[in-house]
């Protein structure tokens, strides 16, 4: 053996020294003292100092990892048959690279006296068959010697025939001894090669064993591979929850805002009737000549304040409809087929033919906040320019000027065709920020109303169930298709 494979930076002699004792960092615990027994077995048995193979072999172009017993195999087959059936299956196990499938000292101490056992009845047999064998030989020798007294005492065959029977009797009885020893030491034979026989089977057995844990270990790193990738997606989605939850943030604001806005006038309408109480007043004043238009006036004044009324009482119920929890309520107007709504472009006309007959916007949001606005897996939902949204919300609330067509070229960054879903948006477009999504009754009422504004398209995106199956799914709009 070259010097070199007997020198390492671990402690201790390197062919008898386990793997985990010569990784870095090493690892010593009390199965390296089992791994260096097997190794001193194997060296008193085949008297030859261990010499391991290199611990990878190629095979089919591919390198392929031995295990410890493996790289000891070409010493191992010069082991004997004997020597085989009594030591391969403790030195297999004191070999184990993986050291918690090495036995205790216990365990090893167990197997040593199994082998002691083996060897002493082994040893016993042999004894016995020896001791048969001189006799057979001393029993041989006495009949020599009992023939030549015949051949010389043939003159006193008379006074030797007792000698000669007992002898004769003592010959029966050693050859019927030598015969059953015969028959025992047969099925002593027999025992061992059947002994032989269930050793070989077991062997077989654990080896098939390893290739089982072999198969495991491999569907664990699987599995540890697929758990991996689960964290990471779960990660991806923690983050789109903190920016959906930002979103809403900003959508709350903009409602405070706006019932803000809505209070202001409230108390400015408040305002304008006592004015107009006060015009009343001095309006009575007038002089008689001025009577009948003074009686005309308190009529249309009167009905002035019952629409005051009327409007401040929609005001309050738009209010208490914009804070309340639920908005989807059912309602009974047939809405007009999607098919003939959801793309209608007047191409070459700056607002549709019907825009006089168009509701007045509190009457508008009264409609669509009637409408079903929850999301379904499966519906479509549609964008539109987050700035056309917040006019057409001044129109409906502060009685600013109407908007006009639907705008939502800014936010397209490619047309394939005019069919739905072909619309490609641009990158990075926030809710709110850059767009609002609205729901399919919502968008067929819009167009109805105000149509499209030349260059826009319906953007159309379903609604899909995100999240990780069987512990925590969602719906949501699926902005930007994969």
């Amino acid at each position: 053996m070259p010097p070199e494979a007997l020198q390492s930076s671990a402690k201790g002699t390197n062919v008898f020294m386990p793997p985990e004792a010569l990784q870095k960092p090493p690892r010593y615990t009390d199965k390296l003292d089992i791994f260096s027994f097997g190794n001193c077995v194997l060296a008193t048995l085949i008297h030859q100092w261990p010499d391991p193979s290199h611990p990878t072999i190629l095979k089919k172009g591919n390198l392929v990892a031995l295990s410890e017993y493996q790289r000891r195999e070409h010493q191992i087959s010069r082991m004997s048959d004997r020597e085989s059936s009594i030591f391969l299956m403790l030195i297999w196990k004191c070999l184990e690279n993986d050291e918690k499938l090495r036995p205790i000292s216990a365990e090893l101490v167990e197997d040593m006296l199994k082998v002691s056992s083996k060897l002493s009845e082994e040893l016993t047999a042999v004894h016995q068959f020896k001791q048969c064998v001189l006799q057979i030989e001393q029993l041989q020798c006495e009949k020599a010697k009992a023939q030549d007294r015949i051949k010389h005492l043939n003159s006193t065959v008379q006074e030797c025939t007792s000698q000669y029977e007992a002898l004769h009797s003592r010959y029966k009885e050693s050859e019927q001894k030598v015969i059953q020893l015969e028959t025992d030491l047969v099925k002593l034979i027999t025992q061992f090669c059947k002994d032989n026989g269930e050793l070989q089977g077991r062997l077989n057995s654990y080896q098939e064993e390893i290739a089982q844990l072999d198969l495991k270990n491999q569907q664990m790193q699987q599995e540890i591979n697929a758990l991996t990738l689960h964290n990471s997606n779960q990660a991806k989605l923690k983050s789109q929850l903190v920016q959906e939850k930002t979103l809403l943030q900003q959508q709350n604001q903009e409602f405070t805002s706006i019932n803000v806005h809505l209070r202001a006038e409230c108390e400015q309408l408040k305002g304008d009737k006592v004015l107009l109480v006060n015009e009343n007043f001095k309006l009575k004043s007038h002089n008689n000549e001025l009577s009948k238009k003074a009686l005309l006036k308190q009529r249309l004044q009167s009905r002035l304040k019952s629409k005051i009324q009327t409007l401040l009482q929609m005001h309050e119920e738009e209010i208490s409809h914009l804070h309340s929890p639920d908005l989807a309520i059912e309602y009974d107007q047939d809405l007009p087929e999607t098919e003939d709504l959801c793309f209608l472009n007047f191409s070459g006309h700056a607002v549709p033919e019907h825009w006089n007959l168009i509701p007045e916007g509190h009457e508008q949001l009264r409609i669509l906040c009637s409408l079903e606005r929850k999301l379904r897996e499966g519906d479509t939902w549609y964008l539109i320019d987050a700035t056309w949204g917040r006019n057409w919300i001044g129109f409906c609330v502060l009685a600013d000027d109407k908007p006009g067509p639907i705008e939502n070229s800014c936010l397209i960054a490619n047309i394939y065709s005019h069919s739905q879903g072909s619309v490609l948006l641009k990158d990075e477009l926030k809710e709110l920020e850059h767009y609002v999504l609205l729901p399919e009754a919502v968008w067929c009422k819009f167009i109805l109303w105000y149509g499209l504004a030349d260059g826009s398209r319906p953007i159309g995106r379903k609604v899909i169930e995100w999240g990780i199956p069987a512990t925590f799914q969602y719906l949501t709009v699926e902005v930007y298709p994969i």
